[in-house]
């Protein structure tokens, strides 16, 4: 019963999630100016593809998790980036990231709760454009809200 309940609270999160991605993206696309209709122009390889593979529910819990947490250190990445790219630091879109990174952190913990045997892993290394010029880093933010709006929509599905 416990699991039950914790499993609603992820699908409920995760559609959360989905809906404040979306609206995530078209923050970051709006503060960014001209560089959203580039990215949505460009297919650029700086995130990999996140897709949820396995047969079994818990191998694919476990890609669902070891995505959510690769995203995490993404947009830890993005918000070192907006500091230094926004100037004063833009409150709402810094909050709006802020705030996906804990939600993030929460739908990984429900999925440890739900599925004990999922292996822990850690964050991974930014794309060699997450230090790149300005240009670079704002493409590179895009790209990878982009993947995460897209990851959720399958995250939604497989809840």
């Amino acid at each position: 019963a416990r699991d039950r309940r914790i499993q609603l609270k992820s699908l409920k999160l995760a559609k959360l999630m989905k809906k404040d991605s979306e609206q995530l993206l078209k923050t970051y696309a709006f503060k960014q100016g001209d560089i959203y209709r580039i990215c949505t122009l460009v297919q650029l390889k700086v995130v990999p593809d996140v897709g949820i593979t396995g047969k079994e529910p818990v191998e694919r819990m476990q890609s669902i998790y070891t995505s959510l947490i690769h995203f995490k250190g993404l947009f830890d990445t993005i918000s070192e980036q907006q500091r230094d790219l926004l100037y004063p630091a833009d409150d709402t879109l810094h909050s709006m990231l802020i705030e996906a990174q804990s939600r993030i952190k929460d739908l990984a913990n429900n999925l440890l709760m739900t599925f004990p045997k999922l292996s822990v892993v850690k964050g991974q290394e930014s794309s060699p454009l997450a230090n790149g010029n300005y240009f670079q880093q704002k493409l590179f933010g895009c790209s990878v809200l982009k993947k995460y709006t897209e990851f959720l929509s399958q995250v939604v599905k497989e809840l």
